[in-house]
């Protein structure tokens, strides 16, 4: 699985990886500018330590094959390609600021890097200042907002730099071993088909469904978000395709029924915790891959929490909400028969998701792949919605997203690799 190096194209920046930003609101106010742009030269060290690591392991797999005797220097070309395209961007990203705060962050970079530099070179044992220095580098990133899969990759990296009975190659070997994985392919896929659903009418006749049915009760279209977002939960496996996918289509809703939409951000934020167990999820997926569990026994078991979770949010949704009126919300209202149509392919989708993990009929790798031709092909014969241009800006958007996720558990991975032999 080489492909998803071409996600690193990308620019780096904090809108598209995922970071914690939680800690920048005790900095003041003056000062945290210059925090949030010191990450990006964070961004671009570990690209540039990347394009180094990675050009040494592609020199050392010159003359080494695969398995299945292919050159091993096409599983390395794509990942040294990605990593200085995402130098460059990091660096242009980097520079595109006032000069004086990219003068200052980058200043503040090299007093942080001098003292370690100093007491690592000044010691007879440098290896016994790498974990120190690890942690340090982790803590920082994670106060600092780095995005996450960069301040792990911060971290391997200082440990390889700092301890030198271990060759810098590793850093890229484990990067490139992190997502080089059969299991690993279910995170784009399940990504894929909830993008499908979206794309081709699925998703809006469903939810439309569903806000007609409820919205007569009391809480109803906070219960449709509830309902809507566990649904979802069982094709994309991912809380951002889930809030997208749904709140694309309830959000409109919302707003022509005049009602809140602070309050209906609430619903949505909450209602995705619901993601996290709901199969298939992703994180359980990378889960069951780094601890080496059943990722169908991780499914079934995720099935409890996930129903326990859905009632109470039922409840508490119907208790705090109030009735809407549903011709606001749907002034022009499809037939019930396209809305029960849509409904049905996509309840067949779950079911056979569910069901073929779940009892061995296939791995979530080979469901998800099944499952992404089934919302394309079965989505465009009944509904005709998904043109051939949104086709390929979903694939690479998915793509985008994917890269993301994958380059967390690939940085991760060199992370581990570090933890394992301390």
């Amino acid at each position: 699985m080489r492909w998803f190096s071409s996600a690193w194209l990308l620019p780096p920046d904090g809108g598209g990886h995922i970071g914690v930003d939680l800690f920048l609101r005790f900095i003041p106010e003056r000062i945290r500018p210059y925090i949030v742009h010191a990450s990006r030269w964070v961004l671009f060290l570990v690209a540039v330590g990347l394009v180094i690591s990675s050009y040494s392991l592609l020199q050392v797999s010159r003359f080494q094959t695969t398995e299945t005797g292919l050159p091993q220097v096409i599983s390395i070309t794509p990942v040294m390609i990605g990593a200085v395209v995402m130098m460059l961007g990091a660096l242009e990203h980097a520079l595109n600021e006032r000069m004086k705060v990219v003068l200052i962050s980058a200043g503040g970079i090299v007093l942080l890097v001098l003292p370690g530099w100093l007491k690592v070179s000044l010691m007879a044992d440098p290896a016994a200042a790498a974990a120190g220095l690890m942690l340090i580098c982790f803590l920082l990133g994670i106060l600092a907002g780095v995005p996450i899969a960069f301040t792990l990759g911060l971290s391997a990296m200082v440990f390889f730099i700092c301890d030198p009975s271990l060759p810098f190659v590793f850093f890229s070997q484990q990067v490139v071993a992190g997502a080089d994985h059969f299991v690993l392919l279910a995170i784009p896929f399940f990504l894929l088909a909830g993008a499908a659903m979206e794309n081709n009418g699925m998703s809006t006749r469903l939810v439309e469904l569903v806000v007609r049915g409820m919205g007569r009760f009391r809480g109803g279209l906070n219960m449709t978000t509830v309902l809507s977002m566990a649904f979802f939960s069982g094709i994309s496996g991912s809380k951002l395709a889930d809030v997208a996918a749904v709140g694309g289509v309830l959000m409109p809703a919302v707003r022509r029924a005049n009602e809140d939409s602070e309050e209906a951000a609430g619903v949505f934020a909450a209602s995705a915790v619901v993601a996290e167990t709901i199969p298939p999820c992703v994180n359980l997926i990378v889960l069951g891959f780094v601890a080496n569990i059943s990722i169908g026994a991780l499914f079934i078991a995720g099935l409890m929490p996930a129903a326990c979770l859905l009632v109470l949010m039922l409840i508490a949704a119907n208790r705090f909400g109030g009735k809407i009126d549903i011709k606001a919300a749907y002034p022009q209202m499809r037939p019930r028969l396209q809305l029960w149509l849509g409904a049905i392919v996509g309840l067949a989708m779950i079911f056979m998701i569910g069901r073929g993990v779940m009892m061995g009929i296939a791995t979530s790798t080979e469901i998800s792949a099944f499952a992404v031709v089934y919302a394309i092909v079965i989505g465009r014969l009944a509904f005709r919605e998904l043109t051939l241009r949104a086709t390929v800006k979903m694939f690479i958007d998915i793509a985008a997203m994917s890269g993301v996720l994958l380059f967390i558990v690939a940085c991760a991975t060199s992370l581990s690799y570090v933890l394992t032999i301390q």
